[in-house]
């Protein structure tokens, strides 16, 4: 039971240290900047709960796979990597134009290290949790989702128009990445998938504030 408590409650955890974190960076930078550090700060204490769960839950290493195998049925990365990969493609394809080439290369970079920290804690971590699949599925997609919102929304994703659908988007994804976790057993396949997603989504134009993309 205090283990159960424990993952449940670790969600809450790093959502409200990331967002102090995020108050105190918009205080002491602009917003076009000052998601570095607030993306520095959530990352940190994503690493700081997987530290702190493979201390106190020992079979939580074995859990955390990150290889090819076993691969995915066809259906399976059809369900839980491919089609949450095209769900932004269609936002990518109407605003790509907007986007100068440098930006493009923070989006890269963006791309290659959040998916995994994202997917360590939200899919890797969460799915740790005593319960059922269902709960799992559920409970990790719209924390996942309300992440968007809670984290991001005051300052980077303010515009209805981009919140909304990344909200909804993004449990949408969430379910679909960690059903597919469960399946598979690899984090591989959820990451590969997230790192289109955030390709896609242009995330890094809209955190920097660059009023790019025109909604």
């Amino acid at each position: 039971m205090r283990t159960k408590l424990f993952l449940l409650l670790l969600p809450v955890a790093i959502m409200g240290v990331t967002r102090v974190a995020i108050e105190i960076s918009v205080r002491l930078l602009p917003p076009s900047t000052a998601w570095t550090l607030a993306f520095g700060a959530y990352y940190a204490v994503i690493e700081a709960a997987v530290l702190l769960v493979r201390a106190k839950i020992p079979d939580a290493r074995q859990t955390l796979a990150f290889g090819l195998h076993p691969t995915p049925s066809p259906r399976m990365l059809l369900f839980g990597a491919i089609g949450p990969a095209l769900l932004p493609l269609g936002f990518f394809v109407l605003n790509a134009r907007a986007v100068p080439a440098p930006v493009f290369l923070a989006i890269l970079a963006f791309a290659l290290i959040n998916p995994v920290f994202e997917e360590v804690f939200w899919r890797g971590l969460l799915a740790l949790i005593p319960a059922s699949d269902g709960f799992r599925i559920f409970y990790s997609g719209f924390l996942f989702a309300f992440s968007h919102w809670f984290l991001w929304g005051s300052y980077w994703l303010t515009t209805p128009r981009v919140l909304i659908p990344v909200v909804a988007t993004t449990f949408v994804m969430g379910v679909a990445w960690m059903w597919l976790y469960l399946k598979a057993r690899t984090l591989f396949y959820p990451i590969l998938s997230h790192v289109f997603v955030d390709i896609f989504n242009l995330s890094v134009a809209m955190f920097l504030g660059l009023r790019l993309v025109k909604v």
